[in-house]
């Protein structure tokens, strides 16, 4: 079963290796996700199925504690058999079959997949520049873009597909379900909404800044570490362990206030968001509670409406998702800033495979001796 999905997208199908990838951020993502268009399309579906079901959980709670209050063990059934058996397909067949093959699709079938594509494609590009390209930079730092490129683009593209596009469906879900119990509830629902949709334009920009700022001095305290390495003999040959220490740190300097400086930004969306959870809680709930007091809702509708604090349990995992999308948005483009560069020299249009069809090394007239009178020579 699982091979099935495993092979959904292969990795190494062909592609036009002469094309350049783009180095606009919307083209970059959509060539390499084109083999996976399919398996991206039925993610959607299915997460889209699934998070309608989690909405309708609500709408059954609160018809469930009104069923309950109004029937009798002895009619329960007998009146109330066919909203029984929908509760019971929709919750225990339907959800997990539905939440078990978006795993399947999501994860074997598409996450390492895509991985090695934008890895073996990425590698192939960089193998055709030219060493003119390789001099002016760090092996290193261009190793550590391609490598991190491909966790960045998979995070962001599956953070979109499902838990971003979850939560929307679901917080549609939500206020269908709160327009069917008493479209006054959503007044409450709709200004908690617009003041996430505040906090998020006002961080969101600065978070996918400071993203790409994170990724590159990640890369260049990479590239500074494999240098060392990679020419470990100069450097012992020169004495300049010293000196390699200086450079490194002072990377390493850069990257963690850096990073701090990220980890920051994740803070104050965080400290506004209590404060619009107690809004979302007090709003609805309380506005649930008063409509129940005038006669305008049942117990049912207050129960299905007090539901809503699992919404509100959601609002940190969608911030920290939000800012984690964007996040690997900025590692993406600090990737393709390179990735994208074009070939500096490339083959002629009509130019042909080299063909040896035989080999060989020939010394003639070469001389060589040390010592006096030799006269040397090559």
């Amino acid at each position: 079963m699982f091979r099935f999905f495993e092979t959904l997208i292969d990795p190494y199908q062909p592609c036009d290796e002469q094309a350049e990838l783009p180095d606009r951020l919307i083209p970059f993502y959509r060539r390499f996700l084109y083999p996976a268009r399919w398996v991206l399309a039925a993610t959607l579906l299915l997460g889209f199925l699934f998070a309608a079901f989690e909405a309708l959980m609500l709408r059954f709670a609160g018809q469930l504690v009104d069923i309950l209050s109004a029937a009798t063990p002895e009619t329960l059934w007998s009146e109330h058999r066919g909203a029984l058996l929908t509760m019971i397909a929709i919750v225990l067949v339907f959800r997990p079959f539905v939440l078990i093959a978006e795993a399947l699709v999501s994860s074997q079938g598409f996450y390492a997949q895509m991985g090695a594509l934008i890895r073996w494609r990425t590698h192939r590009k960089m193998l055709r520049q030219s060493l003119g390209f390789f001099a002016d930079d760090f092996a290193g730092r261009i190793a550590n873009k391609q490598v991190q490129l491909a966790p960045a683009l998979n995070d962001s593209v599956h953070q979109m597909a499902q838990e971003m596009w979850y939560a929307l469906v679901y917080l549609m879900g939500a206020a269908a379900v709160l327009a069917e119990t008493d479209v006054r509830l959503l007044l409450p629902l709709g200004l908690w909404f617009a003041g996430f949709v505040a906090v998020a334009v006002g961080f969101v920009p600065a978070i996918t800044r400071r993203g790409k700022e994170v990724a590159e001095a990640r890369s260049r305290l990479a590239g500074r570490i494999v240098d060392s390495y990679t020419n470990i003999q100069t450097v012992k040959l020169f004495a300049h362990a010293e000196r390699e220490e200086t450079y490194a740190r002072d990377a390493m300097e850069d990257f963690r206030w850096t990073f701090a400086g990220q980890l920051r930004l994740y803070t104050w969306p965080t400290i506004a968001l209590a404060g619009l959870s107690v809004a979302l809680i007090g709003g609805v709930v309380g506005h649930a509670v008063w409509l129940w007091s005038l006669g305008a809702i049942s117990v049912g509708a207050v129960a299905a409406a007090a539901l809503v604090m699992r919404l509100n349990g959601m609002v940190d995992w969608i911030m920290w998702s939000l800012t984690t999308l964007f996040q690997n948005i900025g590692t993406v483009q600090e990737g393709m800033e390179t990735m994208s560069q074009p070939l500096r020299l490339k083959d002629r249009p009509d130019a042909q495979p080299l063909a040896l069809t035989e080999g060989a090394v020939r010394f003639e007239h070469v001389t060589h001796l040390y010592g006096r009178g030799g006269g040397g020579g090559v």
